[in-house]
Formats: C-alpha cells, structure tokens, sequence
C-alpha cells in the first residue's frame, strides 16, 4: 500500500470515527436531556405557551379572544400581557366586559379584540399591534400596563421563550433585535448549543445578559446613596413590614406554604425564594425591579431604565394608533391596599438610607405615562385577587372594565354617545 493510500485510509478511518464518536455523544446528551432544543421556535409567542387550551379558543389574529364580527362598525383593541388572556374561562376574560359596557354605552353591538399574552412587555404588544392594527381597523385602542412591564422590556428571553427587545441610546429608541415572530435560530447539535448557551461560543439568539451588556449597561446612571441620618432605623425587617402591613400577608401564608412540598420547581425552598426575590432589603437594594423598588425615594438604575424606554414605548404606540386616526388609552389599576399608603419608612442599610412612600410610586407612573392618555383604575373591591394565579378575580375584572369605560365616557362621551368615530387625527 502507497503512502498515499495509508494516508487517505487514516484521514477517512479518523473521520469516521470523529463521526461515529459525535453520535454517540449526541445520543447520551439526549437521554440525559442535556442541550434540549428551545422549546418555542418563534422570537414572540400569541398565547399562553403552557395552556393548549389558549391556542384553540384564538381569534382571527392568533389570540386568545372571542370571534369577531366583520359587520361591526364599533372595533376596540385591548392590548396587554396575561391581565388581558387571563387564566379564566373564555366567557369571563375582560374583553368581553368591555364588550359589554361599550354596547350598553352606544347602543350598538362592538368588537373587541385581544392582543396580548401572558410575559408579554410593552415591546411585544408594539410591534404586533404594528402588525394588525390595519386588519382591525380600530377607534380605539386600550393597553392594560402592569408594572412588570419594566423588567419585560429589558429582556429577549421571557415567559415564553425569546422574543425581540429595543433600547436606548443617545439617539433614542432602537431595535428591535430580531423582528417579531421570526424563526430562532439555533445551533443542530446539542453539544454546540451547551457550549453556546454556556458562552463559550458564539449564541445563535440574543440573551438577556448578553443584551443588557451590549446595549443596556453602558446606559445606566449611578446608584444613588444617602447618608444615613439619626431616625433611622438599623437592619429593618423589610420582609416583616410587609407580612403584617400589605396585602401579601394573604399570599405568603396560603400561596407559600402551599407549595412548600410541592413538585414547584422551587420546592421546599419556595419561601426563601420568595423572601430574597421580594422583601429581603439586600435583594431589593441590589436587584432593582422587584415591587418595593418602586417606592424607593432614588430609583435603582435598572428601573429608572425601564421606566425611560416603557415611557418610549408607550409613545411609539400612540404615534402609531394615531397615523391610523384612533384614539390611545393606556390604563392601570391599584390594589385596595398599597405599601406604604399611610405613612413612609426610612431605614439604613450598610451606611446608606432608603425611603420608601407612595409618592414615589405615583411620581413612577406619571413619567411612565408622560406624553399618552392615561387612567388609573382605584377602588378595587378587596377580594379583587384571583385564587388560581394571583391575577384579578372575575369580580375584578368587571369592575375595572366597567371603570375604564366610564372614564372613555368622560374622556370622549361625544364619540361614544353619538355616530362612530370618523377618521380625523385631530384631538387624539
């Protein structure tokens, strides 16, 4: 045999092996269910991924919602996350409420239809609103805020798998990072999407810490820090504060404990999970996007960004809903009982003070809503939450409806009250 022949048959042989070798590798990564494909091949998702129930109660948009009358000339958008396809039965979703309340104002039969879904952020109710808004054809159109919309618009993978994001920069709104609905692309074998996953290579998608670094961190402020004064109270028990005085009494003594042995995928350590991602104060000085950052006197620099590009957001939405000669609401609810509403806390933390009161909260959503149309939704009844998934109760669901209807009433009676809205871009 030539040289060249036993070069050829050790070249081949090795590859062979190579190969042979890959497979086997592949094969015992796949039992072991190591380098899983994602399990959503789209960057957005329409319904709730985890209910195929949602899938097939869909309007014509893809959505979880009623079906639409085409004859209609009454067409209404409510756009949101998982307060607008909610976990209730199809009959008892808010967009039937609305429904309800707009015929009994006008007189008329109405359309309306839903857009969103739960982890949906301000990012994805734009840009699919951007997508059917022409199709529908709306006279208005009604986004439901949720404060986690903060941290949904910072991210590219949530709720149900990656999505697209935007950003800020010196020149103002950016992105997104991959359109809407777009294929995820992935590495074919599972040991290059470990190693990708694991940053050793080069990821086919956009993470969320790959994301923040590239594009969010070089835009944050400082923390700022105030020296700690004299009424301060030392190592104050945050999570204690709330247990006894906020209405998460009731959630940590029943949702909690409930799932102490359960097969939730926090177990036994739900409670501690829960302490330190809500209450614990080293948590919440460091974290920034939890609900008592809220209140905070300073805003950590995280949440001061999310507030800034929600704020753009929502006027990226209500330029667009008026190039297309509708009217914008963007409405919000508060519970029955809030942190702080009775009186400010101050207390120091490792040489810093920290002051937390509901004007802080208020003073939040006022630059979030800078610039749009927007109505708080008070008065809630105090079993307004729902026992299923914390969201609102049924109950709830219809008295906020019913509200954000008499505010449309108050806002634009002569519209509702008398011939359908004509397509004029003026007072929008």
């Amino acid at each position: 045999m030539t040289k060249k022949k036993i070069f050829f048959f050790i070249l081949i042989t090795l590859m062979l092996s190579s190969f042979l070798g890959l497979c086997i590798f592949e094969g015992i990564l796949a039992l072991l269910h190591k380098g899983e494909p994602y399990r959503d091949k789209m960057a957005g998702w329409k319904t709730w991924t985890l209910d195929d129930n949602h899938t097939n109660e869909a309007n014509p948009f893809g959505f979880r919602g009623q079906h639409v009358n085409a004859d209609v000339k009454w067409n209404v958008i409510l756009i949101g996350d998982s307060y607008v396809e909610t976990s209730h039965p199809l009959q008892e979703m808010p967009e039937r409420y609305l429904k309800l309340g707009l015929e009994m104002i006008t007189g008329e039969a109405a359309n309306v239809v839903s857009i969103g879904s739960w982890g949906w952020g301000t990012d994805q109710q734009y840009l699919a609103l951007k997508e059917y808004i022409e199709d529908i054809k709306p006279q208005y159109v009604l986004l439901w805020f949720t404060t986690n919309d903060y941290s949904d618009n910072c991210n590219t993978y949530g709720f149900g798998g990656f999505k697209p994001a935007f950003w800020l920069n010196a020149d103002g709104l950016q992105g997104p990072t991959i359109p809407w609905m777009a294929p995820v692309k992935e590495y074919p074998l599972r040991i290059l999407r470990i190693l990708s996953r694991r940053g050793i290579i080069p990821s086919r998608m956009l993470r969320n810490e790959m994301f923040r670094s590239q594009y969010i961190d070089s835009q944050l402020s400082s923390a700022e820090e105030i020296e700690c004064s004299d009424n301060t109270s030392v190592d104050f028990d945050l999570a204690k504060y709330y247990i006894d005085r906020v209405d998460g009494e009731r959630w940590y003594a029943g949702e909690a404990a409930s799932r102490k042995n359960s097969t939730h995928k926090f177990g036994s350590k739900y409670e501690q999970y829960y302490h330190d991602l809500y209450i614990n104060p080293k948590t919440e000085i460091g974290s920034g996007n939890n609900m008592f950052s809220y209140y905070r006197e300073h805003r950590p620099p995280m949440l001061d960004y999310g507030v800034k590009i929600t704020n753009n957001l929502l006027n990226k939405i209500n330029d667009l809903v008026k190039s297309h000669n509708a009217r914008f609401l963007v409405f919000t609810f508060i519970p029955p009982k809030q942190a702080f509403e009775n009186e400010p806390l101050s207390f120091c933390y490792k040489g810093a003070e920290y002051t937390y009161n509901l004007q802080n909260f208020n003073n939040m959503l006022e630059e979030t809503f800078n610039g749009v149309v927007a109505y708080t939704v008070e008065g809630l009844p105090w079993d307004y939450k729902d026992d299923f998934d914390g969201h609102l109760s049924d109950k709830a669901n219809q008295y906020v409806m019913k509200k954000v209807v008499e505010f449309m009433v108050t806002r634009w009676g002569e519209d509702l009250n008398g011939e359908v809205l004509e397509r004029d871009p003026a007072d929008r």
